[in-house]
């Protein structure tokens, strides 16, 4: 089992680089409780301006890299911060999602984890699988809330104007103190005994 840790007294960190030359496109890093926040601006194309560029959590930032091309100095810089901060002995969350529509696959994803971003993403690669990993990563103790759109099509209709289905909600849920293991969420897409497609969420 990998440790877990505390992350919640993290002091601010934030960071910029630039992707071009000519520093009209950027990537702003922001620490926030939840993990890394990336903040992309583009003025390099006519239809420039901000965008959300990404976001890790700890434990994704330290098993697989950064991303948005991270200077290495920055890297250096802000693994050796959040070492330097965290306290073994946190919280933490795994997030996943269960498609039970055999008919459908998962064809975007909107995830929020108290109103930050963490998954705006096409899924069309990872459609067919049976389960998705939206969050793996350490919490601060205390409420929480996750909000999600989820956008369906068929197997052979994921182009952008075919049909589609979609789903929205949101929920709350607690991280406890003294976790011996991450509380594991897991969002289920189905249909009730009327066809109407529904979302619950439950505790493994």
């Amino acid at each position: 089992m990998s440790e877990i840790y505390d992350y919640s007294s993290i002091p601010e960190f934030t960071r910029r680089w630039y992707l071009t030359e000519s520093k009209n496109h950027w990537i702003d890093l922001v620490v926030v409780e939840s993990g890394l926040n990336y903040i992309g601006t583009d003025w390099s194309v006519q239809s420039g301006g901000g965008y959300m560029a990404g976001f890790q959590s700890f434990d994704e930032f330290f098993k697989k890299g950064p991303i948005n091309n991270m200077p290495e100095e920055i890297h250096n810089e802000l693994k050796q911060h959040l070492i330097k901060y965290r306290r073994k002995g946190g919280a933490g969350l795994l997030l996943t999602h269960k498609n039970e529509l055999s008919e459908l696959v998962l064809w975007r994803a909107f995830v929020h984890l108290d109103d930050n971003p963490i998954r705006i993403i096409s899924i069309s690669e990872m459609g067919n699988q049976p389960e998705v990993v939206f969050f793996d990563g350490a919490l601060p103790v205390g409420e929480h809330n996750i909000g999600f759109v989820f956008i369906f099509k068929k197997h052979d209709k994921q182009g952008e104007n075919d049909p589609l289905w979609k789903v929205r909600a949101d929920f709350d849920f607690t991280i406890e103190s003294n976790l011996k293991e991450k509380k594991v969420i897991e969002i289920i897409t189905s249909r009730d005994s009327k066809g109407v497609i529904k979302t619950r969420w439950t505790e493994i």
